[in-house]
């Protein structure tokens, strides 16, 4: 196949699809992907004074969150670059903010990509 390109989506552009996605289908876990594939999740999340962490379980995922309008991170399970600073396994959604939407992509690696459990706690 010749005649094509490629580019990066950029966190504006992923936003405006976070933001502006119609509802879907109600999936519950586990999902299971095929590498490079993507899902679009809506998690309701509960009031919260001191806002909420949400812990990805599963294996070879990349997650990434939006809440309030704004990406409030990116999360790999399975095998994933090195990180540095903070917790780079649980995405912190700010107090106040809702309509936390997901989107989930399998990564190749040693393990099917399945998103197992979404842990949600208080950051308290």
């Amino acid at each position: 196949m010749t005649d094509w390109t490629c580019s990066a989506q950029d966190d504006d552009l992923l936003t405006g699809f976070a933001t502006e996605a119609a509802p879907g289908q109600e999936v519950l876990p586990p999902l299971a992907l095929a590498p490079g594939e993507e899902a679009w999740l809506d998690v309701d999340l509960p009031p919260s004074h001191d806002g909420l962490l949400l812990r990805p379980d599963g294996t070879q995922i990349r997650v990434t969150g939006w809440a309030g309008g704004e990406c409030v991170g990116r999360v790999w399970v399975g095998d994933r670059p090195d990180f540095s600073g903070g917790d780079a396994n649980v995405l912190w959604i700010p107090p106040g903010w809702s309509g936390l939407t997901l989107l989930v992509r399998g990564a190749a690696g040693p393990e099917v990509p399945e998103l197992r459990v979404l842990w949600l706690e208080s950051s308290d």
